[in-house]
């Protein structure tokens, strides 16, 4: 696999993962957690789907990615204002500053005549910064937060999903 950030299944579990080529191996992020894997005892094989870490083998399978400063089109990804989308009332902030996103993911809630709309995250990234609060009433346009290509050597956790059947 190459430098990047997207979502990885492992069995019934999807997860946010980030890879940074280092020196003598990778530093890894999964689901928030810093890992540092050698690469005398790591190996990816993207193709068949295996992660090898030191003797045990970890099927997977990739859900998403994208290349370390490439956003979704292949342009160089270097901070994404997310906006309300209509005038409302900030019902949750789903993320923090820090966490590593991907393309896809919930990042807030807005509460706009009666209903609850889920704002998704328009590219992967870290959040760079979250410029409103719950309960904030939000005009149109309002920025709610911002991503960036980060660094997630300091990692926020993020909340994992579980897969219901």
């Amino acid at each position: 696999m190459s430098e990047g950030l997207g979502r990885l299944r492992v069995g019934a579990t999807t997860h946010v993962v980030e890879m940074r080529r280092i020196r003598d191996g990778w530093h890894v992020v999964v689901d928030g957690e810093p890992f540092t894997l050698d690469s005398t005892r790591a190996m990816v094989d993207v193709v068949r789907g295996v992660a090898r870490v030191g003797e045990q083998d970890i099927p997977f399978r990739v859900e998403e990615w994208t290349a370390a400063g490439q956003a979704a089109n292949g342009a160089a990804h270097v901070h994404t204002k997310v906006r309300s989308p209509m005038s409302g009332k900030l019902v949750e902030v789903r993320v923090q500053q820090g966490a590593a996103v991907v393309k896809g993911d919930v990042l807030f809630v807005l509460e706009a005549m009666k209903m609850q709309n889920e704002v998704r995250s328009p590219a992967a990234g870290v959040v760079s910064s979250v410029q409103a609060k719950a309960g904030e009433t939000l005009d149109t346009e309002r920025v709610v937060l911002e991503i960036g290509a980060g660094d997630s050597n300091a990692p926020v956790p993020v909340q994992r999903r579980e897969d219901t059947p």
